[in-house]
């Protein structure tokens, strides 16, 4: 888990000094840009502190790194990142109950957003 928290960390890294440079293969680049928003959502979202155990700290520290290169990515693709952002959040806000697990996923969302 440990390795692949850092292997994670290392890619978001990459991707925030390489995305800035998109602009100059806007059209070659669309369909990896839809796999890493998707990516970056999955990664952002919440999880339980059972499923990284001593790692969770890290795992914090990785999912803000992706909130990042979703800031990177909102600079040329702002359309895209709402979508995906409203697609996400509309099945959680209608729900019929709200649970604690709902609200910590609304939380994850909007910690996301803030890059």
């Amino acid at each position: 888990m440990k390795k692949t928290l850092g292997a994670g960390y290392l890619f978001c890294i990459v991707l925030i000094e390489i995305l800035p440079q998109l602009h100059y293969h806007p059209s070659e680049c669309e369909q990896h840009i839809h796999f890493l928003v998707t990516h970056a959502f999955n990664h952002i979202s919440f999880r339980a502190p059972t499923v990284f155990g001593a790692n969770y700290q890290n795992s914090l520290i990785v999912a803000e790194t992706w909130a990042e290169v979703l800031g990177v990515l909102s600079q040329s693709h702002p359309k895209l990142i709402q979508r995906t952002f409203t697609t996400i959040l509309n099945p959680l806000r209608n729900e019929g109950h709200i649970t604690s697990t709902t609200v910590r996923n609304i939380i994850s969302l909007l910690m996301g957003m803030k890059y």
